[in-house]
């Protein structure tokens, strides 16, 4: 059999497989020392173990905070204890994108969860899970105690009252009004929110002010946006302009 250079590698993939097709699954190339048969070999990783098996499908979401990890399988909003045991609690509502989470830390003990839609707030302390917004909550996020719903059907954010997942106000709402293309994601990132739309976006913090807290940082405007892809799993970014 003749030899063939360069075998053991990593992997070098192009769109044209016909440029280059070598492609290295769960494994990774190994020096072989001098003197072996060979100049190096593939060795497979060594894999992880199982820590906690969910029966519903799909996954949509985990999240971890402070030692605690919640997950969200189908319906049901998990928490998984450090043995790896899942525990139920509660059902929440469901469609083809996923749940996002976020906390209020110690000052707080809630989680927020957004499924199906919906805005839920689990108690850690009881684990009682309420639904105080029912509807118009695609996403969440936190700062400075005050929860984050995204509403990217209006292109609206609502913040709830401070260290209080069960309250929200219907005048605490900012609604886009610098630009004409609708929010339709947010992130939270180094304690200000990225409010993305579908050709730009805007970067909001809290201003401590009276009436409503947040406000648009002036600066913060950029030119990108995002749509869902085809599958709607994920976004991607754009120039625009």
């Amino acid at each position: 059999m003749p030899s063939l250079p360069g075998f053991v590698g990593g992997s070098y993939e192009r769109p044209s497989h016909i440029v280059a097709g070598e492609r290295t699954i769960n494994c990774f190339p190994e020096p072989v020392p001098q003197g072996g048969k060979a100049r190096g070999a593939l060795v497979p990783v060594p894999g992880t173990p199982t820590f906690a098996t969910l029966t519903d499908a799909p996954g949509r979401g985990i999240f971890a905070h402070d030692g605690r990890l919640w997950a969200v399988f189908g319906r049901t909003l998990y928490e998984i204890d450090s043995a790896g045991t899942p525990t139920s609690r509660g059902t929440l509502a469901i469609d083809g994108s996923p749940a996002t989470f976020d906390t209020n830390g110690d000052g707080g003990n809630e989680l927020m969860v957004t499924s199906g839609g919906s805005g839920y707030i689990l108690d850690l302390a009881t684990h009682v899970l309420t639904t105080p917004l029912a509807s118009g909550s695609s996403q969440c996020g936190q700062i400075d105690g005050f929860f984050i719903s995204l509403n990217n059907a209006t292109s609206t954010f609502r913040i709830s009252d401070s260290l209080d997942g069960s309250t929200w106000s219907g005048v605490q709402v900012a609604q886009r009004t610098s630009e004409s293309d609708p929010w339709t994601a947010m992130i939270v990132v180094g304690g200000e929110l990225v409010l993305i739309g579908n050709k730009t976006g805007n970067v909001w913090y809290n201003a401590g002010l009276p009436t409503f807290p947040f406000a648009e940082r002036p600066e913060g405007a950029f030119q990108r946006g995002s749509r869902p892809t085809p599958r709607w799993r994920g976004f991607w970014i754009r120039s625009h302009g």
